[in-house]
């Protein structure tokens, strides 16, 4: 199980390096140059020099592909398979100078190590601004949702304490259709009620307003109340 574990680890590590966009502008660009620079003779040196900076070209793209990790594999495979034809006679050789040589398969892997960890370094970036335009994508959508909710919640207050304050204005002068005294609890019954109604047709696009209670002086206007016998006045808690 743990061996399965570890192979399935190393497996996800190797599938961005061995990608089919790594394998068609790294590892088969990388083969044709070797191919070419064994096969070049001796005699074209300069061709020889081509082909020798050629490789970075492969490396550079896997470094921007892969980052760290697909550039430095190149680097290391390029410079494996080109130190034969580089140092050893057993092969074709590379006619140019072995310091120069040396020195390009070390050039090879120190620009696969600078152009990854840059191109990493990009990437980490990109995705913690990624991050946090999401973060502030959902903080602004849970803000939007909880000023729509409490915009509903402050519609309800003021439309509840519009009609209570209106009811303790005129008590105990307040009465209902039928000429009764309209109690405590049933005014904040009807003026709960109301306020419900008001959000409903809010959200419905109905536009419904709170009108303003009337007073003893004004109850002649208001259709909502009326001059009792007694000198009281009638207010309905409706709007």
């Amino acid at each position: 199980m743990g061996e399965k574990r570890l192979l399935n680890g190393w497996a996800d590590e190797l599938r961005p390096v061995f990608s089919t966009r790594m394998v068609l502008v790294a590892w088969i660009p990388c083969l044709l140059i070797t191919i070419l620079h064994y096969r070049t003779l001796v005699e074209y040196a300069w061709a020889h020099d081509v082909l020798r900076r050629l490789y970075y070209l492969p490396i550079l793209f896997a470094a921007f592909s892969g980052g760290v990790r697909g550039g430095i594999s190149v680097s290391v495979f390029a410079s494996f398979i080109y130190f034969p034809h580089a140092f050893l006679s057993l092969v074709a050789r590379d006619p140019g100078d072995a310091l120069e040589k040396g020195l390009e398969i070390l050039l090879y892997n120190i620009v696969a190590v600078v152009a990854g960890l840059l191109v990493d370094r990009e990437r980490r970036e990109r995705e913690k601004q990624e991050r946090l335009a999401r973060k502030l994508s959902e903080a602004l959508e849970e803000l939007q949702r909880s000023r729509q909710a409490l915009s509903a919640l402050d519609r309800y207050v003021v439309a509840l304490g519009t009609c209570l304050e209106c009811y303790s204005r005129h008590f105990p002068d307040v009465r209902d259709e039928g000429g009764s005294v309209v109690s405590a609890e049933e005014a904040i019954q009807r003026a709960a009620a109301l306020a419900e109604a008001m959000i409903l047709e809010d959200r419905s696009g109905g536009g419904r307003r709170l009108r303003p209670c009337a007073t003893k002086g004004d109850a002649g206007r208001a259709g909502s109340s009326r001059p009792a016998a007694d000198g009281s006045v009638a207010v309905g808690l409706g709007a």
